[in-house]
């Protein structure tokens, strides 16, 4: 769904006091613990001796070394510019509020948790170890690029959720789906004779757009709170009402269940409230859970938890809520919101406008685009089409992107492309009106947008900011700074952006080249005004269009 600035502003803040980010596996990597937050003596425990230690050093009595920090790919992170550590770096542990500093305020924070028994994990991304799970990628589909990101369910293979659909002793729903109801409409199969097709159910809109690689399975569980709905309404992360259902149905559910790819964490939790709690405190949002009762087994802890007021309206209308939580499990795999965080009063927070700017993570009334396939390894490794300047006669085919032929045309802006997605490049699909955008008709999107169907091409820059709790993209909606305030470099662009009534698709015999508004890299300033010197050639032949590539 579609969040205001506000609400994605809390969003971060959630994932910012998140204490320990999701285990996955990508090629021999994998998250680490290397220590406790505030340990500075190493015994692995917060204790008094670490706060001593801490207040000498800001006495000057005493100054931290390496011996209190902790090696990260060959170099020591360390106190700013302190026993000869690179400026800029800092000690891990010592700084307790992550602000890049080691101050009298993580000396505060450090006395506190001690007093009340509290501290936080530090993980690292590093070579992962022999006993953790591997990633059950299919036969021939790509391993996922964005499993270093901070999502905690897996694109492919099994995936689990479960549901609580809650309601409040003040605040009922008009219609009451029984937990059968409810799960149909999250898991039931896929059946392209529904009237409600492609949102029949959450799992097969999930597993057309994973060309079968995904299987979300599930329960659900209806429950009426213990309190009226406004006593949840004072907690802005939902840590009180999460707090009570995983008290309440502690003994009641194997929380391990829902963890498909075995890595010790529940891969998504959905709450979902009635409609008429408002859209103030309720309107959908997913984040990871920030409170302190992440442990609901053993060995088992939640992450990623959705809480949203879309309902099941009736026993034949799910839809919205079919579409709306498709969108919220794309940030629990791990992608960013592409329409702009705009400010109150600003009506047009569209991210990608015209025939072209439909998009499951913009819009949640359609498929995802190729961009979210690539970094979800919804593709097979051949379906992904990696420009290569070496071969200018390759003319590459695209087909049908909402079918289980559907694949891509990537142009890398290093001309040697070493397999680093997490870079600047162009992705180029044929987008269709079927298969999971065959609810995009002039009635359900409205007459002030066009649909249509052709050739799009795509601008990602999809750079990470790195640190040691989790990875985030640098260039998301909302992160004002490096977007400038989403005028600048974005994680995602359309070539051709024009106004919801463009038709901006590209079709036989259309040209892209340096006059086509957005076909250029960005400056070190984020401005696109960098000549990509490509000109590209769009040819149609019976349902497949080809790309032809040429310098110019």
């Amino acid at each position: 769904m579609r969040h205001n600035k506000l609400v994605a502003a809390l969003l971060g803040a959630v994932m910012a006091f998140s204490a320990v980010p999701a285990a996955h596996t990508e090629a021999s990597w994998d998250w680490k613990s290397i220590g406790c937050m505030g340990d500075l003596d190493g015994d692995g425990k917060l204790t008094q001796n670490d706060l001593s230690l801490l207040n000498d050093h800001l006495l000057g009595k005493t100054l931290l070394t390496e011996q209190n920090a902790y090696k990260t790919g060959g170099s020591y992170i360390g106190i700013n510019g302190a026993d000869g550590f690179e400026s800029g770096e800092y000690l891990i542990t010592a700084d307790i509020n992550q602000d890049g500093a080691v101050d009298t305020f993580d000396l505060v924070l450090m006395r506190k948790q001690i007093s009340q028994n509290t501290s936080y994990t530090v993980w690292r991304w590093d070579y992962s170890s022999d006993d953790l799970p591997e990633l059950q990628t299919p036969p021939d589909f790509m391993t996922p690029p964005i499993y270093p990101l901070y999502g905690s369910m897996p694109s492919q293979g099994p995936a689990k959720l479960l549901i609580f659909y809650v309601d409040f002793p003040d605040c009922k729903y008009g219609y009451e789906p029984t937990e059968e109801e409810i799960d149909k409409a999250a898991f039931g199969d896929k059946d392209m004779f529904s009237e409600q097709y492609p949102f029949e159910s959450i799992k097969a809109f999930m597993k057309r757009a994973s060309k079968n690689s995904m299987d979300l399975s599930g329960r659900s569980y209806r429950y009426t709170t213990k309190h009226e709905k406004a006593y949840y309404e004072n907690d802005k992360y939902h840590i009180k009402l999460i707090d009570e259902l995983t008290d309440v149905f502690g003994n009641r559910i194997d929380f391990s269940a829902f963890d498909g790819d075995r890595d010790n964490v529940v891969d998504s939790i959905l709450i979902s409230v009635p409609e008429k709690a408002g859209s103030t405190h309720w309107w959908p949002v997913a984040g990871i859970y920030g409170g302190d009762k992440d442990m609901v087994g053993d060995n088992i802890r939640i992450d990623h938890v959705i809480v949203g007021n879309s309902q099941i309206d009736s026993s034949t209308d799910s839809s919205g809520f079919v579409s709306s939580y498709c969108h919220e499990l794309g940030h629990c795999l791990g992608l960013p919101d592409y329409y702009l965080y705009t400010e109150e009063g600003d009506d047009d927070f569209q991210g990608m406008h015209g025939t072209a700017g439909f998009e499951l993570m913009d819009d949640a009334n359609c498929d995802f685009g190729a961009a979210s396939k690539l970094m979800l390894g919804w593709y097979r490794e051949w379906d992904v089409i990696v420009w290569d300047p070496r071969d200018p006669e390759f003319v590459p085919g695209l087909f049908n992107a909402q079918s289980d032929d559907g694949n891509c045309l990537v142009i890398p802006r290093k001309s040697s492309f070493d397999g680093n997605w997490f870079s600047e490049f162009f992705i180029i699909e044929y987008t269709t009106l079927k298969g999971n955008n065959s609810g995009l008709t002039p009635e359900s999107v409205g007459w002030w947008r066009r649909v249509g169907e052709g050739v799009r091409i795509y601008h990602v820059s999809a750079e990470l900011n790195d640190n040691y709790t989790y990875r985030s993209w640098r260039y998301a909606s909302g992160n004002d700074e490096a977007t400038d305030n989403d005028k600048g470099r974005r994680f995602i662009r359309l070539v051709g952006e024009g106004e919801d009534l463009t038709d901006n698709l590209f079709h036989e015999g259309d040209v892209i080249d340096s006059s086509t508004p957005g076909f250029a890299w960005y400056n070190e300033y984020g401005a696109a005004d960098v000549p990509v010197g490509l000109r590209l050639r769009i040819s149609k032949s019976y349902d497949m269009y080809e790309v032809s590539v040429e310098r110019g």
